[in-house]
């Protein structure tokens, strides 16, 4: 399974706003472009992602931007990664309900579902904020490849 680049940029956009969260900072889109090496528009679109499920809120006006509805420590890397993976589905027929019960590989898939989605929601935005606190004000994704196979 390999994620898309909305959940790598995703992920990236709500780190730094978790960062900014306790110094209940608005960080713009120009910052976050810029932190995360990604062009704007397209960090729009996936925050827009994010807003729709509640996970983060723009603020309008001169000094507007975006911001954490809630505070890291009740924000899951789950939710995160659902909200712009649609829902992190595996196979179609799960997710449209199209694989019957008997069906000998449905109960693999949905093992296998639940079972990383399990793992995703014990981690929140806090742990992985306090995993990487001496990285803060630093250029913090300057060395991650944002190369696409």
């Amino acid at each position: 399974m390999k994620l898309s680049t909305k959940s790598r940029y995703g992920l990236k956009a709500v780190y730094v706003l978790g960062n900014a969260y306790n110094d209940k900072e608005i960080v713009t889109l120009a910052t976050l472009s810029k932190h995360i090496l990604v062009g704007s528009s397209y960090i729009e679109q996936i925050l827009r992602l994010l807003k729709k499920d509640g996970i983060v809120e723009s603020v309008r006006g001169a000094t507007g931007g975006y911001t954490l509805t809630k505070h890291p420590k009740d924000i899951t890397i789950g939710e995160i990664l659902r909200s712009l993976e649609d829902g992190l589905e595996l196979v179609d027929c799960i997710a449209d309900g199209s694989c019957h019960d008997d069906c000998p590989t449905r109960k693999i898939w949905v093992t296998i579902y639940n079972s990383i989605n399990d793992t995703l929601d014990k981690i929140t935005l806090e742990q992985m904020l306090e995993e990487n606190s001496e990285s803060h004000g630093k250029d913090i994704f300057g060395s991650c490849s944002n190369n696409i196979r």
